[in-house]
């Protein structure tokens, strides 16, 4: 295995500097501590709540009652590591699997926490944990101990759920990236399969939205697009992050 890289430049130093804040997530109020600038260079929401020059507790608190804690601990893991981790894949434990879609369910939740921060540069972390989640071939490998050579099961186990999708839809706008990455992953990679027994489990918006990018494919002549997760990211900041 080879080292990980622990050297890099300069510019890409986290700023650590100055007081830790408490955010309250949930309505348990589960309290996580993190260093105020570090959240607030990444989160033009936390920016804004928090520069209140008024505000000058000693202990500053944020607080995010309708959040779950358990994705904030993903983000949180994020701020400091530039990682996404998500439930531990058990392929012994099919029914923790499926109900956390095989590791897309917390993505799309985490995706959506990012929407309602502001964190463009998290938001674009996640489209690429989806895609590496989707592509990850060692954890494809593992279905031969559930379907037993069933190729097509496997695809669509690996494929996101009618549950990460609705929850996506129901939690993101019209022009939103991962709508677009969801729906491409089907028409461009995936297996229509997926889509038999009961298309009714997916939202409308999903199957209106899979049914224009299949005419478009159609019309294009086109058999299959490399998926880069670059075209799904966000392009620029509307709004002013304090660095």
């Amino acid at each position: 295995m080879p080292a990980q890289k622990v050297i890099t430049g300069d510019t890409d130093r986290k700023d650590f500097s100055g007081a830790l804040i408490c955010v309250e997530v949930g309505p348990d109020k589960e309290a996580f501590s993190v260093h105020e600038r570090l959240i607030r260079n990444s989160s033009a929401s936390f920016e804004r709540a928090l520069k209140d020059p008024r505000e000058q507790s000693l202990v500053r608190t944020a607080r995010l009652r309708k959040e779950e804690p358990e994705v904030f601990k993903a983000y949180i893991h994020w701020l400091y590591r530039d990682t996404i981790p998500i439930p531990h894949h058990d392929a012994d434990d099919f029914e923790f699997d499926y109900k956390n879609d095989h590791g897309n369910f917390p993505l799309v939740k985490a995706y959506v926490l990012g929407d309602r921060l502001l964190d463009i540069n998290f938001q674009n972390a996640v489209i690429n944990a989806i895609w590496e989640q989707y592509r990850n071939k060692d954890f494809e490998a593992d279905f031969d101990r559930w379907i037993e050579g069933n190729e097509k099961e496997k695809k669509c186990a690996c494929t996101p759920s009618s549950v990460s999708i609705t929850y996506a839809y129901i939690n993101t706008i019209e022009s939103s990236p991962l709508r677009r990455l969801l729906v491409d992953i089907l028409v461009y990679d995936g297996d229509y399969d997926c889509l038999e027994g009961d298309p009714g489990r997916f939202p409308k918006g999903f199957l209106l939205d899979l049914t224009s990018q299949l005419i478009h494919r159609i019309r294009a002549n086109k058999t299959r697009i490399p998926i880069q997760t670059t075209d799904y990211h966000i392009r620029s900041q509307s709004h002013d992050v304090q660095s």
